[in-house]
């Protein structure tokens, strides 16, 4: 005899179960459906869509009345369940209508959540969870002219997009300082409240409604500061709660939400739950990845279809706004997290931001290119060491140069057992079967094929991505740029054909040798020379220097190109630079040496690394000392984006004064430093230099790595309130940058070797924990400022 199977709930969930079981045993089941609303399974995630206009009705069912009669399903449309009498098996409607079942499964989802303010009854209250209410506020639109939203997450802004689509002028009230506080960090949030203000919402953050005004309908809202919103329309979006009604007056154990185990039953024998409505070790989920899972759990328990206990979901959100790309996973606020790699793009207008937990990933957030977020789940479900990401990150850099896209880069190195439809559990390899035996062309045809963007479409970007370079996708899993392939050792290129050294035993080489008091004598009489017999010169042709420099009013650039990167300068040029003669002397003196040994390249490689070694082992002054007394002389304080003159003038004099400075010793790169004093400096600009300072909010940020062919956009390394603590910063990561980078090495490849959290960390170390020589200069600060300065920083 067929088992008796009632479904409470025509959502996703409940059908994706049923879809389940009919995949397994089509004929195991007599399924009875009911369903609150007055129409077919429909994607609920794309009600934002509709909303904006890109879709109908048609567009978004999931499952045609047709599909309900091929395979034999009893469908309830419009009517409520009101009882579960379970010492019957008895379910019971509204309408007093009883169906008796065998096996139960709760999908009742999820209700709106509508704050206790007074005033929230009135007409012209409404919450966006349906279709119809996307009807109801298209209606609206056509009437009144302005609409407030409540709630400035993720529902409250596709709600916001959708009725500035329809012509309403919208407001987005939100009682936290940024959007999406729960799902990205301040930085992120700020990106995506500019984009859509450039869409035509506004926003009213940090705001508490106390009230909906109004006599007989709502005509907006007050606040908690007497202030007031005037709005035709007003849509609660502030949250969900588990429509768990039928279940605590049915008798089952509820807390937050049904209580289940790891199969998801019930306190009753027979019945089930699962969705939104489930509580699974103290979480109820509201997004349909985790629901899908639950889902196919419960259809092969049901089949006798082995299969593994559910162990709890990771959840992670994507906004659905025309235009706008926002990924965010895991807990990125966290304490206990520390921040793997973050990257801001102000040209291109994208924000990267992964973290990890005790060594494991556990974060991240993506701006404006979310190709990526694929990945991303799979590793942190995975709980991918710092170290994997790390080869991970590398070969997705060697993939770049195969791509014509960050989404191609991000797809050739996805893994091919790599989940890429979270939602539906389609694997990289899964599509590019399909693609490979069907001869796919298109996402769409993916997705009929697979189901892979087919729910949430969070990972259309990949999918679309995957379809476009399949072929490569095959060619990488073969060569080996695959993460799952051994990599080869990385061959170390020498300095040059006549010395068989790295640049780091080069380095390391030098500084032994120099080590010993015969160099260090040496060094100082050889400086002593040089200084006594170019008496004079040096101003001349520090000025020659100075006037080749790109020092411009408004925006003030320095260029230190050490033009004797290429062999051209002599030693009379730069007076307190080590003689060539000695030069050769300590070229000739390297174990690996030969006859054949002091080409042009390794004669410059050896100068730059004992020039460094000199001012290690004999401390000699750096360009700190006239620097910091320009950073001392009365510099204003103002974080303001619109500085004043004086400190456009001290810039310049604080860079030229450092440039005087360093002439005297070797760069290992030529640099470009950028500050923006006046305001009018686009950030582009100073982002592309090695080194740039940017005024911000809360007052001054310090760039590291740009670099215009190829293209690198700085790396935040620190933030600093006042303009003298920046400079400051940009001394120290300066200073750092020349004592321990190799010859030849731009800021860019520097940071790479090293890793910007570690460069980061060192220099604001050096700047807290300063030498005898900087505290003299500038004076211990307090732990407090210290800790105030790390918070913004790392």
């Amino acid at each position: 005899m067929t088992a008796r199977l009632v479904v409470i709930g025509n959502g996703m969930a409940g059908m994706r179960c049923v879809e389940e079981i009919i995949r397994m045993a089509p004929d195991r089941y007599e399924i009875t459906v009911f369903g609150a609303e007055p129409r077919p399974n429909y994607n609920r995630i794309l009600l934002s869509e509709v909303l904006h206009g890109d879709r109908q009705f048609d567009d978004i069912v999931l499952h045609s009345l047709d599909w309900y009669k091929q395979h034999g399903i009893t469908l309830y449309m419009g009517e409520m369940v009101t009882l579960i009498d379970s010492a019957r098996q008895v379910v019971r409607t509204a309408s007093n209508r009883e169906v008796g079942y065998d096996v139960l499964i709760i999908a009742t989802g999820s209700v709106p959540y509508i704050p206790p303010l007074p005033g929230s009854d009135k007409k012209g209250v409404i919450a966006f969870r349906t279709f119809d209410d996307c009807e109801q506020m298209t209606a609206y639109a056509q009437r009144y002219r302005k609409a407030v939203v409540l709630g400035g997450g993720l529902l409250g802004l596709e709600a916001a997009r959708g009725l500035v689509q329809l012509g309403m002028e919208t407001h987005v009230v939100h009682n936290a300082p940024y959007l999406m506080n729960r799902q990205l960090d301040e930085l992120s949030a700020t990106l995506l409240r500019r984009e859509l203000e450039e869409q035509g919402m506004q926003f009213a953050l940090n705001r508490q409604t106390v009230r909906v005004t109004g006599t007989h309908r709502a005509q907006g809202l007050r606040f908690e500061d007497g202030e007031r919103l005037a709005a035709d329309l007003v849509v609660m979006a502030v949250g969900i709660r588990p429509n768990i009604r039928l279940a605590q007056h049915s008798g089952l154990a509820t807390h937050r939400a049904i209580i289940v185990d790891d199969w998801m039953r019930t306190s009753i024998p027979n019945v089930y739950a699962i969705g939104e409505c489930a509580e699974h070790q103290g979480i109820s989920y509201g997004l349909v990845a985790p629901l899908y899972e639950q889902a196919k759990i419960v259809a092969a328990h049901l089949c006798e279809q082995p299969t593994a206990p559910y162990a709890g979901s990771l959840p992670y959100s994507q906004l659905k706004i025309s235009g706008v790309q926002v990924f965010s996973i895991g807990d990125i606020q966290s304490p206990h997290s520390e921040t793997l790699v973050q990257q801001y793009d102000g040209v291109a207008r994208t924000y990267r931001k992964i973290t990890a937990t005790h060594g494991r990933m556990s974060g991240a957030v993506l701006y404006g290119n979310t190709a990526e977020g694929a990945a991303l789940v799979d590793m942190i479900k995975q709980g991918v060491s710092t170290e994997e990401w790390l080869e991970r990150e590398q070969a997705a850099i060697s993939a770049q140069g195969q791509a014509h896209d960050p989404a191609e880069a991000a797809a050739i190195t996805l893994a091919p057992q790599s989940i890429v439809c979270a939602c539906n559990a389609v694997s990289k390899q899964h599509i590019l079967d399909a693609i490979r035996q069907h001869d796919l062309q298109t996402a769409d045809e993916v997705k009929e094929y697979t189901r892979a963007s087919g729910s949430c479409g969070g990972c259309r970007p990949t999918v679309e991505a995957l379809t476009r370079c399949s072929a490569a996708c095959e060619q990488a899993a073969s060569s080996g740029l695959s993460i799952e392939t051994e990599a080869q050792p990385a061959v170390i290129a020498t300095v040059c054909d006549c010395l068989p050294y790295t640049h780091a035993e080069l380095r390391e080489q030098v500084l032994t040798l120099t080590s010993t008091s015969q160099w260090q004598s040496l060094f100082a009489t050889a400086r002593q020379s040089s200084l006594s017999s170019n008496r004079g010169s040096s101003d001349r042709n520090n000025g020659d220097q100075a006037t080749d420099s790109s020092l411009a009013t408004g925006t003030e650039h320095y260029s230190i190109t050490n033009s004797q990167l290429a062999g051209k300068s002599s030693d009379a040029q730069f007076p307190t630079r080590l003689p060539l003669s000695v030069i050769q002397t300590l070229l000739s003196a390297l174990p690996a040496a030969t006859e054949h040994t002091g080409c042009e390249l390794c004669l410059n490689a050896v100068r730059y690394y004992a020039d460094v070694a000199a001012m290690q082992h004999m401390a000699t002054p750096s360009y700190r000392s006239a620097a910091m007394s320009i950073i001392d002389n009365d510099m204003p304080n103002s974080p303001h984006p619109y500085v004043t003159i004086p400190i456009a003038r001290a810039t310049t004099d604080w860079l030229a004064s450092m440039y005087t400075d360093w002439e005297q010793h070797i760069l290992p790169h030529p640099l470009h430093i950028v500050t923006e004093a006046t305001g009018v400096t686009s950030e582009a600009m100073v982002r592309m230099a090695d080194l740039g300072i940017l005024s911000s909010p809360d007052g001054w940020e310090l760039y590291a790595g740009g670099y215009v062919q190829p293209l690198h956009t700085g790396q935040l390394i620190g933030e600093m309130e006042h303009w003298s603590d920046v400079l400051m910063l940009l001394d120290a990561c300066l200073h750092y940058y020349v004592h321990t980078a190799y010859y030849g090495e731009a800021i860019y490849e520097w940071l790479e070797r090293f890793g910007v959290l570690h460069v980061r960390e060192h220099v604001l170390r050096s700047l807290y924990e300063p030498t005898a020589e900087m505290s003299a200069m500038k004076g211990a600060q307090s732990d407090a400022d210290t800790m105030s300065i790390l918070q913004r920083t790392m």
